[in-house]
C-alpha cells in the first residue's frame, strides 16, 4: 500500500464517503486539492484535463502514450466539474452506486461509475439556486436528497433502494400521462395510489394487448413503482392501441387497469 501523495496530505478535507463494490471498499475523499479515491490498495486522483491518475511509485501515474479511456477523456465528453476549475466540498453516495460531488463553485458533478461517466449540474441547466454546495443528506424512506447550498436548500426525488421499502399493500392504482406518446418521449408511470412505492419484495407488473397477448414484464423502478416505455419484451415498439396491465404483489393482492398508447 501507497501512502497518500503530498497533495492530498496538504488539502483541507471536506467529505469522505465509503461505497462497497464487489467486496472492496472504495474511500472517496472530498480535499481542497481535488477528489481522491483509495481502493484499499491504490490511491486515484480525479482531475478535468487527465480524468484519472494513480499513485504509483511516489508519483502520479497515467498512460501517456496510449488514450486508455479509463485516464483519459474523449472528444466531447462530460467532464468532472464541467472542466471548471474548482474543488469538491460535499460527496454523497447514493443507493444505485452514483456518487454525488458537491462543489465550491461549479454545482454539482454526478459520477455514473458503472458507465465511468460525469454528469453535471448547475444553476444553468437545473433549479439549483446556488453553484455552492455544502452537504447531501438523503431521507432513504422517501428517497429525497437534500441539497445545501450558500443560498438556501433544494431537494430533489433520487430514489429508494429495494431495502428501505416497507410497503405491504397494494392499493388502487394511478397511471399517467393516459393516453401516453412514447414518440414525445412519453413514459407511462403506473403508481401505488397513497403509497409512495408499490408492495416490497417480488411485486411486478406485467403488460397484455388487447387480445390477451402478453407484451411484457416491467419490473420496480428505482422509485419502487412501474413505469413503461412502450415497448415490448424484445424492445420493439408496440403500436398505438389499448394495453393492459395486471400488478401481482407477494401476499396475492392483484390490480388491473388500462393505458391508452398513442404514436
Amino acid at each position: 500500500v501507497y501512502p497518500p501523495s503530498s497533495e492530498l496530505r496538504t488539502g483541507l478535507i471536506h467529505a469522505l464517503e465509503s461505497r462497497n463494490i464487489d467486496g472492496i471498499e472504495e474511500i472517496w475523499v472530498a480535499s481542497g486539492t481535488g477528489l481522491f479515491m483509495f481502493d484499499g490498495i491504490d490511491w486515484f486522483w480525479f482531475g478535468t484535463t487527465i480524468k484519472k491518475k494513480v499513485w504509483f511509485d511516489n508519483e502520479w501515474f497515467w498512460n501517456e502514450d496510449v488514450p486508455d479511456p479509463e485516464y483519459w477523456y474523449y472528444e466531447g465528453q462530460e467532464r468532472l466539474y464541467g472542466s471548471i476549475p474548482t474543488y469538491p466540498t460535499a460527496l454523497f453516495v447514493d443507493p444505485f452506486g452514483m456518487i454525488w460531488i458537491g462543489t465550491q463553485d461549479a454545482g454539482i458533478t454526478i459520477f455514473d461509475t458503472s458507465r465511468d461517466k460525469f454528469i453535471n449540474l448547475t444553476t444553468e441547466n437545473t433549479p439549483l439556486i446556488s453553484n455552492t454546495i455544502t452537504d447531501f443528506a438523503y431521507e432513504s424512506i422517501t428517497g429525497t436528497l437534500y441539497i445545501g447550498t450558500s443560498s438556501g436548500m433544494n431537494s430533489v426525488e433520487i430514489g429508494i433502494s429495494a431495502e428501505m421499502n416497507s410497503e405491504e399493500e397494494l392499493y388502487e392504482t394511478i397511471v399517467y400521462p393516459n393516453p401516453f406518446y412514447p414518440e414525445n418521449g412519453d413514459i407511462v408511470r403506473i403508481e401505488n395510489k397513497g403509497s409512495i412505492t408499490m408492495p416490497m419484495g417480488d411485486t411486478f407488473c406485467r403488460i397484455y394487448d388487447l387480445n390477451g397477448d402478453f407484451i411484457m414484464e416491467i419490473e420496480k423502478n428505482i422509485y419502487e413503482q412501474f413505469s413503461w416505455n412502450g415497448l415490448n419484451n424484445y424492445g420493439k415498439k408496440c403500436g398505438s392501441g389499448i394495453y393492459y396491465y395486471v400488478i401481482s404483489a407477494p401476499n396475492g393482492q392483484t390490480s388491473k387497469g388500462k393505458i391508452v398508447l398513442i404514436r
